[in-house]
């Protein structure tokens, strides 16, 4: 289980763990802080629903809650994603990152190197939506791709990277 620093084909040093299994270094954002942003977006936006949230459990102990259960409960998958998708893509585009993603260090950015565009912020939440259908699989493809990306990065055509860090001011 020892751990050898190899060099990738963009010059990006990558720390290779056993089986093949990489995590980054240097250049592209460490798969463990993309995990943790993660994690920290959908509690971001579960803390936005909180109220949506709140409706629906009191509806459930309503003398009506089977009707109510028909007819409320069918909006909030449409809800979580309509409100999922403003929240990554509005991050994405004026910021580069989410709060998650500033937290964490961390923003994205096209394979290029430039600024994110609205056709590559759709794609990738597109690449989210399917990563997440997947239980998960699309994210783990950053584990073993040399730049970290997973799914949604290759489908959106961009690149998670360290956020560059503010000097004193």
């Amino acid at each position: 289980m020892s751990a050898t620093v190899a060099q990738n084909p963009q010059n990006c040093i990558r720390l290779k763990l056993f089986h093949g299994i990489v995590v980054g270094m240097d250049r592209y954002a460490v798969f463990f802080r993309r995990v943790a942003a993660y994690v920290l977006d959908v509690t971001f936006v579960l803390l936005l629903l909180m109220p949506v949230w709140l409706w629906f459990l009191h509806g459930l102990t309503g003398p009506k809650s089977g009707v109510y259960l028909l007819g409320v409960s069918m909006f909030l998958p449409f809800m979580w994603t309509g409100a999922r998708f403003f929240y990554l893509v509005l991050f994405w585009l004026h910021r580069g990152a989410t709060l998650g993603m500033r937290i964490m260090g961390i923003r994205v950015r096209r394979a290029d190197g430039g600024p994110l565009h609205g056709a590559g912020a759709v794609l990738r939440y597109v690449g989210i939506v399917l990563s997440t259908a997947t239980l998960g699989i699309g994210f783990l493809a950053a584990l073993f791709e040399y730049r970290g990306r997973a799914l949604q990065d290759v489908i959106g055509g961009t690149v998670v990277v360290p956020a560059p860090r503010r000097g004193p001011t």
